[in-house]
Formats: C-alpha cells, structure tokens, sequence
C-alpha cells in the first residue's frame, strides 16, 4: 500500500464516520438515503456535463457494471435505513463495515486473486473483524449469539452484502475506464465521474424500492422532506466524499481487500464519536475492539 493509498483511506475513514452519526441521529428513512444520493448525483453532475460527449465512448461492459453497482448500493441504503432505525450505532456500524472484509476477501479468492493478498493482510483481516465484533458487547464474558439474532443484525448483513457487491464491481468498472489502450480519464477523474454515474443508478433501483417495499412511513410527507434535507445534504457531501477517495485509493493497492480493509479505520473514529459526541458508554470490550482494529490495521498495511 502506499503513502497517497494510505492518506486516501484515512481521509474517507474519517468522512465515513462523520455521515454515518449524522445519519444515525435522523433515525434514516429510504427518502433520507434517497437524497443523498440525489445530493452526490448534483454535486458530480458538472463533471458528467463536462465529459457529456466522451460518455459515448465509455465501454457497454462499464454500464452494465454501473446499472448492477446502482442495485447494490440502493440494498445497502436501504438495509442501513431500516438497521439504523432499530439498532444502536455501536452494534449496527461495527457488523455493516466489518462483514465486507470477509466476504470481499471471499469473492478475490473465487476470482482466483487470493495470491495477491499477503499472510500478514490476512492475519490483520481477521483481527479487524474480531475487534469489530468486540466493539458491541458490554462485559468480556458478555458474547452470546442472540445478541446478532435480531432485525438490527439481519438488516446489517444485508447492508454488507450490498457493501461487497458494489465495491467488487466498482473496482472493476473503474479499472476498465483507466484500462490501455483507450485510457479514457485519468484516476482521480475516473474516480468521480464513475460516482455520478454510479448515484444516477443508484437513485433509479432506490427510487423503485421505495415503490415496492413497505417504509415506516415518516419519510415520505412533505414535514419529513423539510426536515431531513439539509442533513441529507451534509450526509450526501460526506457519502460521496469518503467513496471517491476510497475508489481513487484502489489505483493505488494492489488487491480491492486491502482498501476494503484499511477503511475500516472509521470504526474507532465512529466508536470515539459515539463516545464523545452521542455519550454512550465506554466498556472494556469497544476499547479492546478499537485496539485489536487498529492492530489489524497496521498489519494490513504492512501486507
């Protein structure tokens, strides 16, 4: 990994934290999350009108990429709505961002990718989950299955598989737009014009869920609307911000995990905020989760 991959991550880790207790704190609906990706789709749509004549020349296997990260990415907004409405912060977060290590690490290995990721990523892997399922118990001898046994857990998991889906595709659909020969746009341009694209898709699979699945309700009246929006615009900023570095970042690894991975340094963060900024508790197990995280975090670097 190098020292711009690193810098990268560490930015979007902070920014992702930061939208993530903005989002907790409006209790999210599908609208709330719907706007958000309304809010990127605007912020990046200069860039998009910029290089309006050059779309053409974007390859068919990069829009069909786009239309299937756009399904992932409206399952994990709308999976993360519903978790955030019925869980806590420091149960829900840990479990939606360290289940993606396992499964996108899965998903290289199928790919027969697995020679790329180092013993000492895979050793540090495996730590960033432990720590992050340390975060949410009370007491050491706390750990008992039921506690994951709920709709906050389910609708986590589900987030996660939407996680894996659209960060395994984006790898790919970034890459071909910076692929030879064409060389289309450079990484940093890639990056971003690929998120306006990827929001654009994204609004379209929300926009029919809020059609097909059955929402509580309070983020569909108008009094809703005017409350959430301007939070939905700092969120949307934050959302957009944090997975463009993050998708910069992947020019710079030389395997998805390890981006997958290193961004994970948003738990501690996350945990911190919770900590300071929403007063919840500090047990033993969250500072032991937060130091066994960024252990794992150091060896992935290192791998």
């Amino acid at each position: 990994m190098t020292s711009l991959a690193f810098l990268l991550l560490a930015i979007s880790a902070f920014v992702h934290a930061g939208w993530n207790l903005v989002c907790k704190r409006q209790c999210p609906t599908q609208l709330f999350f719907f706007l958000t990706s309304m809010v990127g789709f605007v912020l990046l749509s200069p860039l998009l009108l910029y290089h309006w004549a050059r779309l053409a020349e974007i390859p068919a296997a990069v829009w069909w990429r786009l239309l299937a990260t756009g399904f992932f990415m409206a399952l994990y907004y709308i999976a993360l709505a519903g978790a955030y409405r019925v869980g806590d912060l420091s149960v829900i977060y840990p479990l939606a961002r360290a289940l993606p290590i396992l499964l996108i690490t899965f998903v290289s290995f199928l790919l027969g990718r697995g020679d790329e990721i180092g013993r000492l990523a895979i050793v540090g892997i495996l730590l960033v989950v432990t720590g992050c399922f340390l975060l949410p118990m009370q007491r050491f001898d706390g750990w008992r299955l039921r506690n994951y046994m709920n709709a906050g857990c389910a609708l986590a998991l589900l987030a996660a598989v939407g996680t894996t889906g659209y960060t395994v595709i984006d790898d790919l659909g970034v890459a071909e737009l910076r692929a030879p020969p064409a060389r289309l746009f450079g990484a940093m341009e890639a990056a971003f014009l690929y998120q306006g694209l990827q929001a654009f898709s994204s609004m379209l699979w929300q926009g029919l869920g809020m059609l097909l699945v059955r929402d509580d309700g309070s983020g569909r009246d108008n009094a809703a609307f005017a409350h959430q929006w301007k939070s939905a615009l700092i969120a949307g900023i934050g959302i957009y911000l944090a997975y463009g570095l993050a998708l910069t970042a992947m020019a710079h690894v030389s395997d998805v995990s390890y981006v997958a991975a290193f961004r994970q340094l948003s738990i501690p963060i996350g945990a911190a905020g919770g900590i300071f900024l929403l007063k919840e508790p500090c047990y033993g197990p969250r500072v032991a989760g937060v130091c066994t995280i960024l252990a794992g975090l150091l060896l992935v670097g290192l791998g």
